[in-house]
């Protein structure tokens, strides 16, 4: 996996790791509850997901 990203609903970028393993893990804690956006970059393609929590 070449990157991670999550972004809040409007677009705004909050966190980005680069360089990261499959079995890499997010700490969101610092974040307030709710909807986000998570974007997976790959070699071979890129997946978004809408990720929920309370």
């Amino acid at each position: 996996m070449e990157n991670i990203e999550v972004f809040d609903l409007f677009g705004k970028s909050l966190i980005r790791l680069n360089s990261v393993s499959n079995e890499s893990q997010l700490d969101l804690s610092r974040f307030a509850s709710g909807n986000y956006i998570l974007k997976a970059k790959f070699a071979n393609g890129t997946i978004q997901r809408k990720i929920s929590f309370y």
